[in-house]
């Protein structure tokens, strides 16, 4: 953890899979990055989540009586929920069996969000390797020469994601789970 913001690395040259289960709550920000270390020229990944434990949508627009949304939609829950982040460090998108891979994890974890660091692709190629997966949506940061990049991975279904920052190397955005018990849609 850095200064309360609970705060995950990984090292681009190491396939690792990780979900990761918050505490309840309403929503996050998450915070994604990648740096390229000039020595040895392996990315590190960096993922930071700040958790809304009290459903005041961190800092949004709300109303000044009793600090709820004003707009109640299929996104606005009414209990905290725990969340399931899947994290794979890739080292690599563009094999074979990837996407057999992913979806294996992902129907075995059924998370809220999907995150995939160190795809290693640019334009096009990532686009078009995003388009063959499961999800609905998807941003994505491309590669710097042969290593870095990453995914942003969900379904319309289970989140609603905002993005609220994107440059070359970073990437914010607020998610809200759907709460689909109140969901008549």
């Amino acid at each position: 953890m850095t200064g309360g913001v609970p705060t995950i690395n990984f090292v681009g040259d190491a396939e690792r899979l990780v979900l990761i289960t918050t505490e309840p709550n309403y929503g996050f920000r998450i915070m994604l990055k990648y740096s390229i270390d000039p020595l040895t020229g392996r990315a590190l990944h960096t993922l930071e989540l700040l958790m809304d434990f009290l459903g005041d949508s961190l800092g949004g627009a709300s109303c000044s009586t009793c600090g709820k949304s004003p707009v109640s939609s299929p996104f606005n829950l009414e209990i905290p929920t725990a969340m399931r982040i899947l994290v794979y460090n890739a080292t690599g998108a563009g094999n074979e069996t990837f996407s057999e891979y992913l979806a294996s994890h992902y129907f075995g974890e059924n998370p809220h969000l999907t995150i995939v660091t160190e795809t290693r692709l640019s334009g096009i190629e990532s686009r078009k390797a995003r388009e063959n997966l499961i999800f609905e949506q998807s941003h994505s940061l491309d590669a710097s020469g042969f290593c870095g990049g990453l995914w942003l991975l969900w379904n319309n279904s289970e989140a609603e994601v905002e993005i609220i920052r994107k440059t070359t190397y970073d990437l914010h955005a607020e998610f809200r789970p759907m709460d689909t018990e109140n969901n008549d849609i």
